[in-house]
């Protein structure tokens, strides 16, 4: 009763490696997608963080301009056209702020004081100023001085802003709150009709501003406003938006609505996802107009995420639970077949255990990858490149240490001067100079030196009169994507080795079951003829099927460890072809003859048709092999129905079909048939590792052969080989 239970415990062995490797591979792949999801997330909301940052710090800039203008309107009693002219001309709103299409005044005129308004301006430079719409109303709020003075923005000069409703919805707005107030959507119709809007900042009478409404509307003076195109002050914003790799939509509103739609990032040809990965919309309050930002993960951005490397590290889990499934199995078989010797019970133990902890350190390979990206910026002064401004990031990663006014050498005495010379290059060559990964060791905010990897641009700076006189740098930190790449390459090559130990065992393995066999052999053909000495005893009687059954099983086995010998010499590239003259028509013939017993065991009538004789060229023990192997699998799955065997021989190439009417093989198994331990059936019904046809299409294609089939469930299966009859000409 002992040996029975522990025998059943045996086999559910293999059972239960299998089970338990399933599990520790689901577990691991669930860890590995929650840590790349995780950081796949981290990385996508730093960067849209990252922009709505930039949107916001951009667009105070430009209400803190239009502050100052309207400071400039109320410092002085008058400001004249010319005054005006010079004030925005020396802002260089081209150069600085590109989105901006016009910096102008309106002023608020009473119905009474209309014409008188017409002639002071006309008298001052614009003698076809005429106040439009012309319709009859109580006040006016013209446009009475716009620069850039282009011909679209002298056609706007007298148009009473109040009479369309956004931008008088936008000025109300500003004029009670005392406030920067941001308009809705407008088509602008600067060149080609593009989206934009208008910021207008209210301008009073005296120098404090009023404290209550009523006081506002009183003392009104004008607006000072900003046009913008939309496009142009976005790319001005991210001049360098693919390094970003996230796309970028801004609505007007809270929603994101299509007929709101302010600006896109992708241009029309521009391939984007059908389904980003990512999406998240962000709201942004500008001078009290809501906007609705909607970011989306662009091609670039996710061939660099880790999340679609699950499936692949799932799939190689699998492969190894899988393996040590097969490994268990083998070993299993091994330490059946060998209980009667102590010594080798104990080999096949001790290979068992070298297996287990092999798989264990395979799979302790597949748990680690992380990444993120900070981005700094900084403006140097001069030859000697004077730190004229730097970020907040930048003096977070340099812990906070006096960089302004100091030259970048006294500053970071630490700093690599390739870097240093990288920066004067730019200033010397008047050229960008740009950086791909580079190591960068520094002592950072950490007060220690760590060695960093950046991607960066530095480029060169001009003043107004077109001369360099600065260098600014933009740099993106790469370390965690570096480091992943490598540890993804050290991963690649440690699964390499695997599946190379792998092989090397099954090679061993194979040799050392084999090495048993002979002497087992002897011993069964010694009581074969001892039985047959004594023909009519009851030892003979008893011992005769017993024997007969025992060559049988030693052949399956024979055959088993010789298509694992073949297997191990395939993926070893040890399988070495000996071409010498055949006559394939009477290897066919050999082989049928030789297993036509066993077709007639199983009930088939086996039918050979071949010519008399195909002389030719190949290698004669393989190319029985394939006969072999082809036949065996006909007598095996054909159902005891006939089998035809066909050879034809042509000029140049001879062609061998085995066709039986069996069980048939379904079309989507036809392709996997083929492979290492792969079946369309059960192997508990037919039995065999899945190698067979493994083997033969390797030797049929060694050859130089092809092999295919056609087959439908319950209808047979045809196997078709073409071989050359010479061998071709190396």
């Amino acid at each position: 009763m002992a040996p029975s239970l522990s025998s059943n415990r045996s086999a559910l062995a293999p059972l239960a490696v299998l089970a338990a490797s399933l599990l520790l591979t689901a577990g691991s792949t669930a860890f590995f997608f929650v840590s790349a999801r995780s950081r796949d997330t981290a990385r996508f909301d730093s960067r849209i963080q990252l922009m709505r940052d930039r949107i916001h710090g951009h667009l105070d800039a430009d209400i803190t301009l239009l502050r100052g203008a309207a400071g400039f309107f109320t410092a002085s009693e008058l400001v004249t056209a010319e005054e005006f002219r010079l004030y925005v001309e020396r802002l260089d709103l081209e150069r600085y702020d590109p989105g901006v299409q016009g910096l102008g005044f309106s002023q608020r005129i009473p119905a009474s004081q209309k014409e008188a308004w017409s002639e002071r301006i006309r008298a001052n430079g614009v003698p076809s100023f005429r106040i439009w719409p012309e319709e009859p109303r109580e006040e006016y709020h013209a446009i009475i001085y716009l620069q850039p003075q282009d011909a679209r923005n002298r056609e706007l000069l007298g148009y009473d802003m109040f009479t369309e409703p956004i931008r008088r919805e936008a000025m109300e707005r500003a004029w009670l709150s005392g406030e920067p107030s941001l308009s809705g959507k407008l088509g602008l119709h600067d060149g080609p009709a593009q989206a934009g809007f208008l910021l207008y900042v209210p301008v009073y009478q005296g120098s404090a501003l009023p404290l209550t409404e009523a006081e506002r509307r009183q003392r009104l003076e004008g607006f000072v406003y900003s046009a913008f195109r939309a496009r142009e002050l976005f790319e001005g914003i991210f001049p360098h938006a693919s390094q970003l790799q996230v796309s970028l939509r801004v609505y007007d509103g809270m929603e994101a609505r299509p007929e709101q739609l302010l600006y896109d990032s992708a241009s029309p040809e521009e391939e984007r996802p059908q389904a980003p990965r990512f999406t998240s919309t962000l709201p942004l309050e500008v001078a009290e107009r809501p906007w609705a930002l909607v970011f989306t993960s662009s091609r670039a951005f996710e061939r660099t995420l880790l999340t679609p490397w699950v499936p692949v590290i799932g799939m190689m889990g699998l492969l190894l639970s899988l393996l040590m499934f097969a490994i268990a199995r083998s070993q299993l078989s091994a330490r059946q077949r060998a209980e009667a010797s102590e010594a080798e019970r104990a080999r096949f133990l001790a290979r068992e255990q070298e297996a287990h902890a092999e798989a264990e350190a395979q799979r302790t390979y597949l748990r680690e990858l992380f990444m993120q990206a900070p981005a700094l910026i900084f403006i140097l002064r001069g030859r000697q490149l004077v730190f004229e401004f730097t970020n907040s990031a930048f003096q977070e990663l340099m812990g906070h240490r006096e960089l302004l006014g100091r030259p970048i050498l006294e500053a970071l005495p630490d700093l690599s001067p390739d870097i240093v010379a990288m920066l004067d290059s730019a200033f010397v060559s008047e050229r960008p100079q740009f950086g791909r990964e580079v190591l960068i060791p520094i002592a950072y905010a950490t007060g220690h030196v760590e060695e960093r990897v950046w991607n960066f641009v530095c480029q060169p700076r001009r003043n107004p009169e077109g001369k360099v006189d600065g260098v600014m740098l933009f740099a993106f930190e790469v370390t965690e994507q570096v480091r992943a790449r490598q540890e993804a390459e050290v991963l690649a090559q440690e699964l390499r080795q695997a599946v190379q130990a792998r092989d090397e065992f099954l090679s061993v393995a194979s040799h050392e079951l084999k090495t048993p066999l002979t002497p087992l052999s002897l011993k069964l053909q010694t009581l074969a003829r001892e039985a047959a000495a004594q023909p009519d005893s009851p030892f003979a009687l008893k011992v005769r099927a017993h024997v007969e059954a025992g060559r049988k099983q030693l052949k399956r086995l024979s055959d088993l460890i010789g298509d694992l010998l073949d297997v191990s010499r395939i993926s070893s590239g040890q399988m070495k072809l000996y071409w010498e003259p055949v006559d394939f028509a009477a290897v066919v013939r050999e082989v049928a003859a030789r297993l036509e017993p066993e077709a007639a065991k199983a009930q088939s009538l086996l039918t050979v048709e071949v010519p008399e004789a195909v002389p030719g060229s190949s290698d004669r023990m393989r190319l029985e092999q394939i006969v072999e192997n082809l036949l065996t699998n006909a007598i095996k799955y054909g159902a005891g129905k006939p089998i035809q065997v066909r050879l034809e021989a042509r000029s140049e190439r001879v062609t061998l079909t085995v066709k039986d009417q069996g069980i048939g093989i379904a079309p989507e198994d036809q392709a996997r048939i083929f492979e290492r331990f792969e079946r369309a059936v059960s192997g508990r019904n037919y039995g065999g590792l899945g190698l067979g046809l493994y083997i033969t299409r390797t030797i049929v294609e060694a050859l130089g052969g092809t092999l295919r089939v056609q087959s439908q469930l319950d209808q047979g299966a045809c196997f078709t080989v073409e071989l050359p009859r010479e061998r071709s000409a190396p």
